[in-house]
């Protein structure tokens, strides 16, 4: 991610624009909640550090808050209509404070943001809503959405450039993920379904929680690599660039694990390549699902090395002069593709 992606972007109109937006209704959704006063669309929130993250999390849309927070909601809102009729930087800035203050009170940001798992604060992220507007009990309907995610939403990750994205439920995920995987963005959803038991709430939260460090890990080790690069006229791609059309592909990967299989390769051979090596025995069928719902690998990241890893193995285990079981390949193959 370009860490200046962001920074000439002028956020004080976008956020502006957002909160003028008339592209919808009551009579085209009855399920919005639109007026002139607290029920005006909601832009969103870039934390002061997004720049060295780039992680954005996409909730479905905004919440009507309860008696409890009112006070503040009428607040905040004040300031998203002060935003859309000044249009300045100014009011932008007090905008912002009065997010800082008020977002750690919501529920969403309470129970569903992977921030401690993580090691990151709300100043590092970017939250916004697929659908920007207020509904009642009901979910906004397909018109809302598809006006929505093209006016807005698609236009932002341009903007945003995020390096990784995840979805605050399932509804969003299922409708905002192909605009995100256009974009060869990993991307991971927070399953909000209430009827997952405490284990498996936390296994989701892990799983999420675990791209998205491998995505911080692997921008810090391409930043690394870059610190006192002069540029050249003429740069050379990287290698992982060069590989980017079969290793960052999730789909490729599955196919290597069911050629490998046909060979005899089994999980105690996998977990002797996989980045949990020294943690955990990570099992194929683990790595397959991840594989399954994953649009694309980080480049030159942890995933993206296992790839890397089983393609050697195959590769090695066909060569004519090879002598070395598949087990002895994989061990092989995660010292000479060490991880991050």
């Amino acid at each position: 991610m370009d860490t200046n992606a962001n920074a000439l972007v002028p956020w004080h109109t976008e956020f502006a624009d957002v909160i003028g937006c008339a592209k919808c209704s009551k009579a085209t959704d009855p399920n919005l909640i639109r007026d002139s006063n607290e029920n005006v669309p909601q832009p969103g929130y870039i934390g002061a550090h997004y720049k060295q993250t780039g992680l954005l999390l996409v909730g479905q849309n905004p919440y009507v808050p309860n008696h409890n927070l009112a006070a503040q909601d009428r607040e905040y809102t004040a300031a998203l209509r002060a935003l859309r009729d000044a249009r300045t930087k100014a009011q932008y800035a007090d905008l912002q404070v009065i997010l800082d203050r008020f977002i750690p009170k919501w529920p969403v940001q309470n129970s569903y943001f992977p921030l401690m798992e993580c090691g990151l604060t709300l100043k590092d992220i970017v939250y916004l809503n697929l659908v920007r507007c207020r509904t009642g009990i009901y979910a906004p309907n397909a018109d809302t959405v598809e006006k929505c995610r093209r006016t807005h939403f698609e236009p932002w990750l341009d903007k945003l450039n995020p390096i990784c994205v995840v979805f605050i439920g399932i509804w969003a995920c299922e409708r905002g993920r192909n605009a995100v995987a256009a974009r060869g963005v990993p991307y991971a959803v927070i399953d909000r379904n209430r009827s997952l038991n405490s284990a498996q709430r936390n296994a989701n939260r892990s799983e999420v929680a675990a791209l998205v460090l491998e995505c911080l890990a692997a921008r810090q080790a391409t930043t690394s690599r870059s610190v006192d690069v002069l540029p050249t006229a003429h740069p050379t791609p990287s290698t992982s660039s060069k590989r980017s059309d079969v290793d960052m592909n999730p789909k490729r990967t599955l196919d290597l694990l069911e050629e490998l299989r046909d060979l005899g390769f089994n999980d105690e051979a996998f977990w002797r390549l996989h980045h949990f090596r020294k943690r955990k025995k990570e099992k194929i069928a683990s790595f397959r699902a991840y594989c399954e719902k994953t649009s694309a690998f980080v480049p030159d990241g942890a995933n993206e090395r296992v790839h890397r890893r089983l393609a050697f193995v195959l590769e090695t285990y066909r060569e004519a002069a090879n002598t070395k079981n598949l087990i002895a390949l994989a061990d092989a193959a995660f010292d000479k593709i060490p991880p991050l």
